[in-house]
């Protein structure tokens, strides 16, 4: 039977999902501003591309953070599988994606 995580379990795999988006985007914000010489000033937004990998990235280390914490078999145990998992972790990314990418159509 595949369900969702106990509310504790999905709060805290939002909160790593969002966290690890936050990261993920400084880096990119960083390393693009490390070679604004030769690509000019680092920008906000992505392409839509890029903006599906950061948040299947985010997905996919919340998915590591339940192997590193070993708590594969208690979520299997509990009937979820890790596709849930990864997927509640890339909601915070895919949900700020799509507020940068519409706030950015709209300042336009």
């Amino acid at each position: 039977m595949k369900e969702l995580p106990d509310p504790a379990f999905t709060r805290r795999f939002l909160i790593l999902g969002a966290a690890a988006w936050i990261l993920i985007r400084a880096a990119l914000f960083f390393a693009a501003d490390a070679v604004k010489d030769a690509l000019g000033p680092p920008m906000l937004t992505l392409a839509y591309p890029a903006s599906l990998a950061v948040a299947s990235i985010c997905g996919g280390l919340v998915v590591l953070n339940v192997f590193r914490l070993k708590e594969r078999l208690l979520l299997a145990n509990f009937g979820v599988p890790l596709g849930i998992v990864g997927a509640i972790g890339a909601i915070p990314a895919l949900i700020a994606e799509t507020l940068i990418g519409m706030s950015s159509m709209l300042a336009d």
